[in-house]
């Protein structure tokens, strides 16, 4: 044992260097075969090499296949299942009694951990043998089983075989841990976060090292601080990377790696990636780092001071003009006790104060009336940025500001000023000039600006204006964090919605060969040519989320727009990722809104109140594929203040709410209670577009095909090749029914798509109902049921109901949402290389 202990503190050693490794897997595959043992002896040289020492080929003459691998200077981590048992091991039969019956719909033959305590001599046997075989590390597979809470409700919910309290598992985990130490072995954690989160503990921050998995449809799905914290604290961090594409520009293997060392602005990951073109594991022999990771968390809450959850607001380009005398003294302008009194109501109000193309002031008188009325706002809830300019020559543009010159008014902003932080003004944005630009500048000029203000001046917020379409890559290391914004749009209302000048998107474009975007921020952009598909592709849950993207429109050709057109453009910005806006009715920013337009966006744009209970909320979508749920789109939908106050009794407010079009009437019948959804929110893949109501009417039979009667759900070529579809369908309770009154729900479908054909049932397509589970304190996902119970491509109805544990003693009440909506998820289970028709949906309430 002496031997294992001296490799330990060899092995700390190597981690406190903070060095990458090389990694080989021959323990598990996921599309493709895994890493043979031969292949490892042969190209294996100071990695780490994780084998299976238990089952297959290194299983045979393991102590001496151990021993050889080490000799080529490699680090052996040998695999275990803490929280599963398996049936191909040779002691399952030992060991089957501590899981449950129910086998994992993932893995055949695999089944979870119930009796921890039954359980765990038995994995201290494994580990055991781990040692006497010459392992250096365990690698904790299946070690967050308990804290999914999907799982625990599908196969940890069995009267006698439940699964153990969260806490219960991950003391499970640390002492396995504990014990490996004991025998001298390391300790690999597995797609567990280092931070003790309450909702999602494992004892992972008393591992040693790290493995994260991530695929094609899901980069990055964990939590930033989970994988950050291993970092900061010197340990050894591998991500196995599943299904890469071949694009260099968008999802081969390089381009990933490169995705995680941006994000996380550290060389000192460890990447290993299984490639679809090659059908193995590629691996990466990586440059020693350079220095210790100084980054912080990139998923850092949103500075405003509002009790928003959503992460969106206003933002406005507080440009105009600021009378000295009148406000020298104290803070009178009309704009600015606008600004505050909409903060004052509960909207995010993000104002960016500029008193002369940036810091700089003409007197003192003008210094003072800027400083009054920055603090009057700040009084009010109101962030303000200050404006920092980084071009020479504008409008005629002709290179950028000396560094020096930028920092100097950044430096100048924090010390002469409070501002909250700096908005990065003439930003590149896709088409660098060919004389004094390149996107390399772009992302190395930028880069060094926001790390200037996020992390030298330590301010709360970034925003940067490429004013359009911008590379994609300059948010890459910000995905998540909305401390960082990016404008994508800064032009007018008529390229926005070019309705108003009663014309198309497709009108104003250059070239109207490739058709055109919908109205919105790409607008003014012609498909294919203009290559802002990337940028596109990476708005989104899984990269520049909603809180990060911000649009400002103004009105260069005096058209005249209401309340009404207003109301579009944030419906429009919200169906496209957008959370922050400004809209003036006025010629540009020098022109506040008028009372009517302002008024308009800052009501739409108005954070619901939240209920709060003794269950706080929950803001995953399914903990099963969070955070790719928990980084959706959550702004929360306009409040009515003259409606009636929220019961208190209520379920919490779910904050991914989605904004209901005040037009819909629900439709609805007495006794039973039938409704309807009113609104289809997409979060991947495609979704047709025929309006909601198609859905009320049930008309289609056998094979019949009426394109305008049913809505088409289905797959997209987007980030890393998706072919996932996932969608919500929100349902409006009518004020006058509780549905506590109601003792039985059940979902009705009229489906088209894959089914069971006879011979295959295909359970790809799953329909499931959200609901507050006061027990745990959090929101899960019940599956009604899937496409198993359709005939293959016939329309098939079907009832799903739901089951009655959840709707007795006034169970229903915690379907709804801010005390109005019901959701419904509609989903693919696999990767769906099929489509989905449904012409009719309903929820009926008994």
């Amino acid at each position: 044992m002496l031997f294992a202990r001296a490799t330990v503190f060899l092995l700390l050693a190597v981690q406190a260097a903070g060095n990458p490794v090389c990694v080989w897997n021959q323990a598990y595959q996921e599309n493709y075969d895994a890493d043979t043992y031969d292949e490892m002896l042969q190209g294996a040289q100071n990695c780490y090499t994780l084998v299976d020492p238990f089952n297959g080929e290194v299983a045979t003459g393991v102590v001496s296949k151990i021993a050889a691998l080490k000799e080529n200077s490699n680090t052996v981590g040998c695999y275990i299942s803490v929280g599963s048992c398996e049936n191909w091991r040779p002691d399952f039969n030992d060991i089957k009694d501590y899981c449950v019956d129910q086998q994992w719909g993932e893995w055949a033959g695999e089944y979870f951990v119930y009796d921890i305590d039954g359980i765990l001599p038995f994995m201290k046997q494994r580990i055991d043998s781990m040692a006497d075989w010459g392992c250096d590390y365990v690698e904790f597979d299946n070690m967050d089983w308990c804290t999914d809470s999907q799982y625990r409700q599908e196969y940890g919910s069995t009267p006698g075989k439940e699964f153990p309290p969260q806490a219960d598992c991950a003391q499970y985990n640390i002492d396995m841990c504990d014990y490996a130490h004991d025998q001298g072995l390391l300790c690999m954690a597995k797609n567990t976060g280092y931070a003790s989160y309450p909702d999602d503990y494992a004892g992972g921050d008393i591992m040693d090292a790290a493995t994260f998995e991530s695929y094609k449809s899901d980069f990055n799905w964990w939590d930033d601080a989970h994988l950050q914290g291993f970092l900061n604290n010197n340990k050894l961090v591998i991500i196995v990377h599943y299904n890469a594409g071949s694009d260099p520009d968008r999802n081969n293997c390089e381009y990933i790696l490169g995705k995680y060392q941006t994000r996380y602005r550290s060389t000192k990951l460890s990447f290993i990636c299984e490639s679809r073109q090659l059908k193995k594991y590629i691996h990466f022999d990586l440059e020693p780092a350079t220095s210790n990771p100084t980054s912080k968390p990139s998923n850092l809450p949103s500075s405003s001071p509002s009790s928003c959850t959503g992460g969106g607001g206003l933002l406005i380009p507080l440009y105009v003009y600021l009378d000295v005398d009148s406000n020298k003294e104290t803070c009178t302008s009309a704009e600015y006790h606008a600004i505050a009194d909409s903060a004052s109501n509960g909207t995010n109000v993000i104002a960016i104060v500029n008193p002369n193309t940036g810091p700089s002031y003409d007197s003192s008188d003008q210094k003072a009336a800027y400083d009054n009325c920055i603090a009057f706002l700040q009084e009010n809830n109101v962030e303000v940025i200050g404006y920092v300019h980084t071009k020479l020559g504008y409008p005629n543009i002709y290179d950028y500001r000396p560094m020096v010159d930028i920092k100097s008014d950044i430096n100048k902003w924090k010390n002469e000023y409070t501002v909250d932080g700096i908005f990065i003004d003439e930003v590149t944005n896709r088409w660098p000039s060919d004389v004094f630009d390149s996107k390399e500048k772009v992302l190395d000029t930028y880069t060094e600006i926001v790390d200037e203000v996020l992390n030298t001046h330590a301010y709360t917020r970034a925003v940067i204006n490429p004013g359009g379409a911008y590379f994609e890559e300059l948010m890459m290391p910000h995905y998540g964090n909305s401390k960082v914004i990016s404008v994508v749009f800064e032009l007018t209302v008529e390229q926005y919605v070019p309705s108003i000048n009663d014309i198309e998107c497709i009108d104003i474009l250059w070239s109207k060969v490739q058709g055109s975007f919908s109205p919105g921020p790409w607008c003014p952009y012609v498909p294919n040519w203009d290559n802002v598909e990337p940028l596109q592709e990476a708005m989104g849950p899984l990269g520049i989320t909603s809180a990060q993207s911000s649009v400002m429109i103004h009105n260069n050709n005096n058209m005249l727009f209401d309340e009404a057109t207003v109301k579009e453009i944030i419906n429009i910005g919200t169906n496209q990722g957008i959370g922050w806006y400004y809209v003036t009715d006025g010629g540009g920013w020098g022109e506040f809104a008028s009372d009517g337009v302002f008024n308009a966006q800052s009501h739409e744009l108005r954070c619901s109140p939240i209920v709060r209970t003794e269950a706080p909320v929950d803001p995953t979508e399914a903990p099963t594929e969070a955070p790719t749920e928990a980084l959706t789109d959550s702004t929360s939908a306009p409040v009515d203040p003259t409606a009636a106050p929220v019961d208190p009794t209520a379920a919490p407010i779910d904050p991914t709410e989605a904004p209901v079009d005040p037009s819909f009437a629900p439709v609805y019948n007495l006794s039973p209670l039938d409704v309807f959804p009113n609104k289809l929110k997409t979060t991947r893949g495609v979704a047709s577009t025929q309006p909601i109501s198609v859905l009320q009417t049930n008309e289609l039979t056998g094979t019949a095909d009426n394109w305008y009667t049913y809505i088409e759900l289905g797959e997209e070529t987007g980030y890393y090749d998706t072919n996932e579809y996932k969608g919500v369908f929100f349902f409006e309770i009518p004020e006058d029914f509780n549905l506590a009154h109601f003792h039985s729900m059940s979902l009705t479908i009229n489906y088209f798509g894959p089914g069971n054909d006879g011979w295959y049932v295909d359970t790809r397509w799953q329909f499931q109902i959200k609901r507050f589970n006061a027990s745990m304190s959090k929101w899960q996902w019940i599956t009604l049921g899937n496409s198993g119970s359709m005939q293959d491509w016939e329309w098939t109805t079907v009832i799903f109901p739901l089951p009655q544990e959840y709707a007795i003693n006034g169970g229903l009440s915690g379907l709804v949402y801010n005390g109005q909506q019901v959701k419904v998820r509609v989903r693919t289970v696999e990767d769906n290389n099929d489509i989905a028709d449904i012409d009719y949906l309903k929820l009926t309430f008994e």
